[in-house]
């Protein structure tokens, strides 16, 4: 039997007849795609046109592959399967993940209540600000991706947490009242660069090659800039007192000095598809607070950002070398630039023992609504090295 929206529910995209099986029962689970789509429902249909006139650089078949000649890439690409037969087969194997979601999940009249896999309590978290809960995040986000995705939900309380990785299908819904919390513990984290490539940990919440993400609710993620680590000084404490910070700045001569302090970002999507933030408010980041890096299909609504206005290079948005991006109705309180549109390093501040980045442009971005309390409002750049064209601002 396939499965039905109930009538008081069903959303604009499923009455267009969207038909992608991970869309849920009664909205338990869905497709973070999906939801872009109620924002604005003809964006897939402009996204596969960009597609058809630029290579998928965010998703390449192979990380090897961004870095292959011409010619070498576009054999490569005549040999893979049509992106429609690919999403009939994606849909066809999430159709039965979904169904053994649902088993798991007990939902319906006359199914035993069991513990939800997607739901970090499960794996035994517990909101109280104190308790370390990273390996039951993980743990609920890597089960609830194996099913075929889901809703991950955070519903009440303070959620203390290291960084964690998010994956394919996978939508975190923080609830009003609830709060992602970063340890202040700098250990934990590694400093972020734009001219390096992703390393796990340079953000409390990051992407990594994935598709078909978000982040969704009226809760906060909150990154705890502005505290003392134990044993020592806050983030921001260390960027405005060079002398104190122990930084070893010359082991890292491609950190362009302008930038401060490396520190690691709040959320960062990294290689990442069809992502939808809404609603959520971010706080208190340590560097950057929302960075979509080499991204496609991103859409940015109704979010908050607050930083103090001191706090240096607290950028509230910061989008790297990604096309198609909505930002609308938005209120940011930075210490930095509010939104910031970019592209990438010269060669000179990249690392030269790491592979090249690749090279493209930030294209196709809408910002409309945005208000902007505190903060060095909108810019280009810096670090536009690719280009940034097609801006529609309103």
């Amino acid at each position: 039997m396939p499965l039905q929206w109930p009538a008081t529910q069903t959303p604009e995209f499923a009455q267009q007849g969207t038909t992608s099986t991970i869309y849920a029962l009664r909205m338990k689970t869905f497709s973070v795609a999906g939801l872009a789509a109620l924002f604005e429902p003809d964006r897939h249909a402009k996204t596969a046109a960009a597609q058809q006139v630029r290579p998928r650089l965010s998703r390449p078949t192979s990380k090897e592959e961004l870095f292959m000649g011409t010619e070498r890439r576009a054999e490569a690409l005549e040999r893979l399967p049509s992106k429609d037969l690919v999403r009939r087969e994606a849909d066809k194997r999430r159709a039965l993940r979904v169904v053994l979601l649902l088993a798991l999940t007990g939902s319906g009249v006359g199914h035993a209540a069991v513990p939800n896999p997607c739901d970090p309590l499960t794996y035994g978290a517990v909101a109280d600000g104190v308790t370390d809960n990273t390996v039951a995040i993980q743990k609920a986000i890597d089960t609830c991706a194996a099913l075929g995705g889901g809703t991950v939900p955070f519903d009440q309380g303070v959620f203390l947490t290291g960084p964690f990785t998010l994956k394919d299908d996978i939508l975190l819904r923080i609830a009003a009242g609830a709060t992602i919390l970063g340890t202040t513990d700098q250990s934990r984290y590694l400093p972020a660069y734009i001219g390096t490539r992703y390393r796990a940990g340079e953000a409390l919440i990051s992407t990594d090659n994935a598709t078909d993400v978000g982040i969704i609710g009226g809760g906060t993620i909150d990154g705890q800039g502005d505290v003392d680590s134990p044993g020592g000084h806050s983030w921001y404490y260390l960027a405005s007192n060079p002398p104190f910070n122990n930084f070893p700045y010359a082991s890292y001569p491609f950190a362009p000095s302008s930038n401060g302090l490396p520190r690691p970002w709040l959320v960062e999507f990294w290689m990442t598809d069809h992502i939808v933030v809404q609603g959520v408010h971010l706080a208190r980041s340590p560097m950057w607070t929302l960075v979509p890096r080499y991204g496609t299909d991103v859409t940015i609504v109704g979010i908050s950002d607050s930083a103090p206005s001191t706090s240096r290079n607290t950028d509230a948005i910061d989008v790297v070398s990604s096309d198609h991006v909505t930002i609308s109705s938005v209120n940011f309180a930075s210490g930095d630039d509010d939104v910031a549109l970019k592209s990438g390093l010269p060669p000179l501040y990249q690392d030269p023992n790491a592979l090249p980045m690749p090279q493209a442009a930030t294209q196709h971005v809408t910002v409309a609504n945005a208000v902007f309390t505190s903060g060095h409002g909108m810019s280009i750049g810096s670090e536009a090295i690719n280009g940034v064209h097609d801006i529609d601002i309103s």
